[in-house]
């Protein structure tokens, strides 16, 4: 099973997405993020308690949301943690 949030308070009210809460990263096996800034995004919300968790799959942030090209890239990187 997997969720997906975004970190980015104001983008995601303005897109309508889901922002992302600490008990979702607290039930979260794994937290893959796209960018270092991701991670440390998270680090500066919640602190450092999941840094275990948290896997950065190297992927440019240039994306719009929902992006094919976006999503092709997830389905190569993603084959790896499943």
């Amino acid at each position: 099973m997997y969720d997906s949030a975004g970190i980015n308070q104001k983008i995601c009210f303005q897109l309508g997405t889901q922002y992302v809460y600490e008990q979702q990263l607290i039930d979260s096996d794994q937290i893959l993020v796209m960018e270092n800034k991701h991670k440390k995004e998270i680090q500066r919300v919640f602190g450092d308690q999941f840094n275990s968790k948290i896997s950065v799959l190297h992927i440019k942030d240039v994306y719009k949301y929902g992006a094919t090209t976006l999503k092709e890239i997830l389905q190569l990187k993603l084959t790896a943690y499943l």
